[in-house]
């Protein structure tokens, strides 16, 4: 038997899902939605639709999705 710790290991969850995070909700105004979805459509390739993903899922919009008036926080 191995030895008990009581301490958490935080790298062995962050291989992208399996760690119980709470996802970040972006509010995103009716044109930067027609952009997003613009983005998604014209994207050549998964991994380009895996980085928008991401970046919607970690709370941020997308380079070239936002609103000129919008202030980033």
């Amino acid at each position: 038997m191995g030895i008990k710790s009581r301490t958490f290991d935080v790298s062995a969850h962050r291989d992208g899902g399996a760690a119980p995070e709470k996802s970040m909700r972006v509010k995103l105004t009716d044109t930067e939605k027609k952009r997003v979805e613009k983005m998604i459509r014209e994207a050549k390739t998964m991994q380009e639709i895996t980085r928008l993903e991401r970046e919607l899922n970690e709370g941020r919009i997308p380079a070239g999705a936002a609103d000129s008036d919008r202030m980033d926080i």
